[in-house]
């Protein structure tokens, strides 16, 4: 599967490096320079490729992943285009500049304006739930336990897509059903991000559903 990674941080580089490994084809685009992609691409084992343009970057992508900070939305939105009929991974936790809370939650959501400026797309929430320090670790378990991964859509296809690729991550999938459970998610994660950072937990935690329902093992 062709992905593109839009963002070249560390949890794009990170998933970047999981899928690769079990055979996808992976493109990074958007850093601040050309030696931030050439990095990524390094840190993806040198299977990955580059390209600087996001535009080019995603046309022919089976899958475009926005891993990148909030206030970069318009910037890269701008220069990615409209992206019509693609399935695009909405990776972005909308958190205020500082961490201290969500920029947007409650009556809407990050993942539902994403969807609302990208009309044609077909937007799914995942990948959020979780630190960047565990997609980098040798294998995703967290206190001898699988994390689960929340993601959340409006394409049954798309979601059937994203789900697999969670799998390949290492990671538990948990389908909670359409793009406005984006608005439960989002906060979801933040609750993370201020138990290890707040809190002083660090962020090797991980949210984990416990469930007598199968679900799918992670390869």
């Amino acid at each position: 599967m062709k992905i593109t990674i839009v963002g070249a941080g560390n949890m794009g580089t990170g998933y970047g490096a999981l899928w690769s490994a079990v055979g996808h084809d992976i493109t990074y685009t958007y850093s601040r320079t050309e030696d931030g992609l050439r990095a990524a691409v390094a840190a993806t084992g040198g299977t990955a490729r580059y390209e600087v343009e996001p535009t080019e970057a995603a046309s022919g992508a089976d899958v475009v992943v926005l891993s990148i900070g909030w206030a970069q939305l318009d910037d890269v939105l701008r220069r990615l285009g409209t992206l019509t009929g693609q399935l695009v991974v909405d990776a972005i936790s909308p958190l205020t500049a500082d961490m201290g809370g969500l920029a947007v939650g409650h009556t809407t959501s990050g993942a539902e304006i994403l969807a609302a400026r990208l009309p044609g797309a077909r937007v799914v929430l995942a990948l959020q739930n979780t630190f960047a320090e565990i997609v980098h670790a040798p294998t995703r378990s967290v206190g001898g336990r699988t994390p689960t991964m929340l993601f959340c859509g409006d394409d049954a296809d798309a979601k059937k897509t994203v789900s697999g690729l969670i799998v390949d991550a290492g990671y538990l999938p948990v389908d909670v059903g359409a793009l406005p459970m984006a608005r439960y998610v989002e906060p979801a994660c933040f609750l993370t991000v201020a138990l290890a950072y707040q809190q002083g937990l660090g962020p090797r935690i991980a949210l984990t559903l416990l469930t007598d329902v199968a679900t799918p093992a992670p390869r």
